[in-house]
Order: structure tokens, then sequence, then C-alpha cells
């Protein structure tokens, strides 16, 4: 359970079969050993109950386990009659209410068995956090049809990974490319830089800027605060307050320790996530080594290709250490990889942003925009599973 929020209730935990609560962290999709699919999320209590019906307030949170057929039940493809008509209509997204009925297991995980939509609470905020799942489910059903393409873009957009095929996922983390699927600055800035040139063509920097702020606002709410999503959030947050202030040219190292500290404040529990420890110590190796290294490269190179292999190797030399001891391996192709597979990325999510938006406004030219997608993304795959083959630096015990 989550070290920061221990669950406390008056029953034990074998007697309560019964919470009521609300789900604190988008589900992520996990198999264990004996090949049943569950989703893992946090779930905020405030009551729990036992087979007695004898009830009791709670605070804290757990973690919680949804079978994957009660999640899926509206997911494009994944069709489970009798899990609809017995256990009815539930959207297991981030922010919903649910009354879940299960059991902890001796780890202290909770095991769901059945849920329904919990009723209460502001009539407002429950409309904007709907307004959230069924946009995310939305955008499964529209990227399902464009097959694998789809899935990467889902994974770009949301951070959704159930549609992403697992050869191509495990390539990218094979060949140190696996920042490019966790949501992170590069995403944010993607939508933020959009929305600042879209304000510019309209003649107005104010405009600008507002529209800035409001899609980085959007897309975290949308996408949900991983660890390394709200590195980047409190960095543009701290950024624009230093802007506003009239501070110039601030320094990023001071920019990105900050923000560690309003991290570690708001989330503790972030501290010992990888995705956390990983997206810091690449920042902080681009602001301390980037720098020197492409005064090196600058010498041999055009600027733009030593600016980009400069920061992959300060990031690189940083995170090295972390995933020696999270993962017993690294991999040094990474730095020709991400100069190689970055722009490609970068490249499809802009086009399938245009793509979505062109199949929304003219639905006939789903299929075209779906085709090309495919085409884009057969490159990325192919260049993402060759570097994927290339030998790894490892610890052998």
């Amino acid at each position: 359970m989550p070290k920061s929020h221990p669950f406390i209730s008056f029953f034990s935990e074998k007697k309560i079969c019964h919470l009521r609560g609300k789900i604190v962290g988008n589900p992520v999709k996990i198999e264990n050993p004996y090949g049943r699919a569950f989703y893992k999320t946090v779930f905020k209590t405030e009551f729990s109950g036992t087979k007695t019906g004898r009830f009791c307030s709670t605070r804290g949170q757990v973690v919680i386990y949804f079978p994957a057929s009660l999640v899926e039940m509206h997911y494009p493809g994944r069709l489970y009659t009798d899990a609809q008509q017995t256990r009815g209509t539930v959207v297991v997204e981030s922010g919903e209410s649910l009354n879940v009925k299960g059991k902890f297991s001796q780890s202290g995980i909770f095991y769901v068995d059945n849920a329904v939509m919990a009723r209460g609470g502001n009539l407002c905020i429950n409309r904007i956090i709907r307004l959230r799942s069924l946009s995310r489910i939305q955008l499964k059903r529209c990227m399902y049809a464009w097959g694998g393409a789809g899935g990467l873009l889902l994974a770009l957009l949301s951070g959704s990974r159930e549609y992403t095929e697992h050869a191509v996922s495990d390539a990218f983390r094979n060949a140190g490319l696996a920042h490019i699927l966790a949501l992170s600055g590069m995403h944010l800035a993607l939508f933020s830089g959009m929305a600042f040139s879209i304000g510019k063509l309209l003649g107005n920097i104010r405009i600008a800027c507002i529209l800035k702020i409001l899609s980085v606002c959007v897309f975290v709410w949308f996408a949900g605060f991983s660890p390394s999503l709200f590195r980047a959030f409190l960095c543009n947050i701290i950024l624009l307050a230093v802007s506003l202030a009239g501070i110039e040219r601030p320094s990023m190292l001071d920019i990105l320790s900050l923000s560690f500290l309003f991290h570690a404040f708001l989330a503790p529990d972030d501290l010992t996530a990888p995705a956390f420890l990983l997206s810091y110590s690449a920042l902080l190796g681009i602001f301390i080594f980037g720098k020197t290294v492409q005064r090196f490269l600058v010498r041999y190179m055009p600027y733009h290709i030593a600016d980009a292999l400069s920061s992959s190797t300060g990031a690189q030399l940083c995170t090295a250490p972390i995933s020696l001891c999270l993962f017993g391996s690294v991999m040094p192709g990474g730095i020709i990889a991400g100069i190689i597979v970055t722009p490609l990325v970068v490249f499809f999510l802009y086009t399938g942003l245009a793509g979505i938006v062109l199949s929304l406004c003219f639905p006939f030219l789903s299929d075209i925009c779906g085709n090309f997608m495919k085409a884009l993304y057969f490159c990325i795959k192919t260049a993402v599973l060759t570097f994927a083959r290339l030998p790894s630096i490892e610890i052998v015990n």
C-alpha cells in the first residue's frame, strides 16, 4: 500500500469484503504468474464493510486489482458478455468513485470480484471526471481501428498501453528508449508548443501564453499524473512563475531542484518509482554534462546533431547507474537510437493528431489517415527493433 497514506480501518483486513472510495491513479494492465490479467491502481478508501453487514469509515489508500473483464467491458475488441450481464456498467478510470467487493490478499492487495458506481459527491466535479473517463475510452475506440499504429499513438497521448504491441513495447525498453513511451516533458512541450504557435498566429502573445497554459493543464488532466509527467508539469509551472516575476534566463538546474522539492512534498510515494528516478536523473545529466559534451562535439559535426547527441549522452550518463541497479542492464546504443527514433516519434505524434482531427471532421478520411499512420508506424517499429538487437551492458550475479 502507499507508504504515505496507510490504510486504517476498525476491521482487520481478513474480515473486510467491501470497500467504498475513489480511484486515484490510471489503471495499469498486468498479468500474474497464472496467466490471469488484472488492472492495478490505487484506491482512496472512505468506508469498509464485512460479510456480516457491518460498516465503518476508513482512511488511507490500498493497492487494488480489478479483473480485466470488468475494466475492459467498454474497450474496443474486448467483448465480455457475461460480465456485462452480471456486473453492470462500471467505468474504471482515475477519479471515479466505486463500491467494490472482494478480499485482501496476505500481501495487503485488495482483489476485486465485483464493482458498482458509487453515487453522491459534487455533481459538477462528477461530470468533469466522467467527461475525462469517457474521452479516454472514446480515444481507445478511435485508435483501435488503426491497429499497431493506433496502439502506439494511444500510449503517446494518454499513457494507456493496452493496445501497444508487446514486442514493440519491449523493444523500446531494450533499445534504451523507454522514456519515449513514458509521458514526460517531451509530450508536454509538443502540446504547449502547438498551442503557443496557434496563439501567435492569432497575433496576440497574451492569448498565446493563455493557450499554452491551458494546453498543459488539459493534457495533464487527460493523461493523469504519472511521476515523469508530474515532474514536467511542475517544471512548466515554475518556469511560468519565474517568467511572470521578470527573471530572465533562469538556471534550469535550479528549476529542476525546486521541482524536485515540490514533487517530494506533494507526492512522496513517487520517490522510489523508477519513472521518478529516471526522469530526474536524465534531466540532471543533460543540465550537468550536456553543454560540456556539446562544446566538444560541435567541432566535428553540425550544431543540431551535436546538440541532440550531447543531450542523449548526458541523459545516459546519469541514468545508467540507476538502470543497472533497477534492471541489471543498460543500453549504450540508446544514445544513437534516441537521435534517430525521437524525431520519427515526434513527426508520428503530430501527424496522428492531425489524422484524428481529420477523421472526426471527415469520417471518410479515417481509412486514408489510418494507412498513412500504419506506414509511419512500420518505420518506427523497424528502427526500434533494430536498435533493440544491439548489445547491452549487464550485471552478472
